[in-house]
Order: C-alpha cells, then sequence, then structure tokens
C-alpha cells in the first residue's frame, strides 16, 4: 500500500527465502532485480544504491536548472551568437536534447527519492550474525545515507529477541514495532522490559492477551509519536 500510494518510490529487499515465497511477495512491487540474499556485504550495496539514486536527483536538478535558462534564452527575441557564453550554452543544450525533450524525473513526483529496504527471515544470516556486516551501523545513521536522502528500513523476524537475531541497539531504536502472537513469556518479558512502557507488566500482558485473542492481529507500537 505505502508503493502504490507513492509513499515510497524504490524498495528493496534482503531475504533468503524470496524465491520460495514469491508467490507472498509478489503482492508488493517489488522487482525482481532489487532483491538480494542477505551477507555480510548487503549493507554496503545498499549504501551505494542510496548514493546513486541521490546522484540522479541531484543531476535532476541541475539538467532542470539549465532547461529553465533554456527556455529564458530561447525567449529572447534576440541571441547574441557573438557571445561565446551564449554559443557554449546553446551547444550545451543540444548535447542535453533540450531541443526535444524537457527533462523529466522517473519517479511519480518531482521530489527527492523516498526510499526503503525491508530485511526478511534473515535471523542466523551473516547480515544479522557479523558485526562487520554494518547492520546497527546503517540502521542508527539510516537517515544520513545518501548526503542525507535517508532511508526506512523495516524488518520482519520470527523472533524479537534471539542469538544472531535482531541486534540490542536496533530493538531500542525502532520507532514502530507490530507484534503478532508470542507464545515464548521471556520474549514477552524482554520486549517488556525494553520498551519502557508506561505500565505494569500484567496491565502490557493484559492488553496482548485481548489483541491476539483474534486470530492474525497485532499490537502496533509507537515509539516516536
Amino acid at each position: 500500500a505505502c508503493i502504490k500510494r507513492g509513499y515510497f518510490d524504490k524498495v528493496w529487499l534482503i531475504s533468503p527465502t524470496y524465491a520460495s515465497n514469491k508467490e507472498i511477495w509478489d503482492m508488493v512491487p517489488i522487482n525482481d532485480d532489487d532483491v538480494m540474499e542477505p551477507s555480510k556485504y548487503c549493507m554496503k550495496q545498499i549504501a551505494d544504491l542510496v548514493d546513486a539514486e541521490r546522484h540522479s536527483w541531484d543531476e535532476f536538478l541541475e539538467r532542470k536548472k539549465k532547461y529553465e535558462l533554456y527556455i529564458k534564452d530561447m525567449k529572447k527575441n534576440k541571441l547574441d551568437f557573438n557571445n561565446p557564453e551564449v554559443l557554449s550554452r546553446l551547444l550545451e543544450y543540444e548535447d542535453l536534447n533540450f531541443f526535444d525533450d524537457k527533462p523529466t524525473w522517473h519517479y511519480r513526483s518531482e521530489v527527492p527519492p523516498r526510499l526503503a529496504v525491508i530485511i526478511d527471515d534473515c535471523v542466523g544470516s551473516d547480515l544479522m550474525r557479523l558485526p562487520s556486516a554494518g547492520l546497527v551501523n546503517t540502521a542508527i545513521k539510516h537517515r544520513h545515507l545518501g548526503n542525507g536522502l535517508g532511508i526506512s528500513m523495516f524488518m520482519l523476524v520470527q523472533s524479537y529477541a534471539c542469538k544472531d537475531g535482531v541486534p540490542r541497539p536496533i530493538r531500542e531504536n525502532a520507532t514502530h514495532l507490530m507484534l503478532f502472537r508470542i507464545a515464548q513469556q521471556d520474549q514477552i518479558k524482554k520486549l517488556y522490559s525494553e520498551s519502557d512502557v508506561d505500565m505494569s507488566y500484567e496491565e502490557f500482558y493484559g492488553i496482548l492477551k485481548d489483541v491476539h485473542a483474534e486470530p492474525f492481529q497485532f499490537l502496533f507500537m509507537d515509539f516516536a509519536p
């Protein structure tokens, strides 16, 4: 829904189970070329892709600026062809194909690209297991990638906290949490202690029981209202 409504222009998926869950992922408009296996190089790949999006946006703005100058030049009654600066600009316009086409942005809205990455089923992978993979560092500085372009990160996991799972710094810096039914009391207690909610554990557990009494329902926790 976020992609269809234009909240995101580009979404990358990191998942080792994409092929086997293809029917599920077909509901999301993600290109096969934007899917990658979880490895210790994923975050570097993502950072490079975000940098490329930033470069593309900056390049578009520069072309748009030059096009507006071209239109201004062409609207003049008389161009001074003896002026080397004017001649240089006209040659550049021709190289940029301004005589045929106005520069257009390749996403829906003419705004800096809105980017996201989904990390799915990656517990135990090198991406989660190896500190050198840079997952924590990327998550902490996600707003600053691409020279401030930024990226939103979504993590789909089967366990809130487990060995080689979501690192604690990421759990404690999460802005939102969709909590489906958890059978293990220890997991719920850990989540409660890390969430620092303003209620007793008994109250929190009671809310969870009410929510999860209905099949497939989840508790949505907003840590950045």
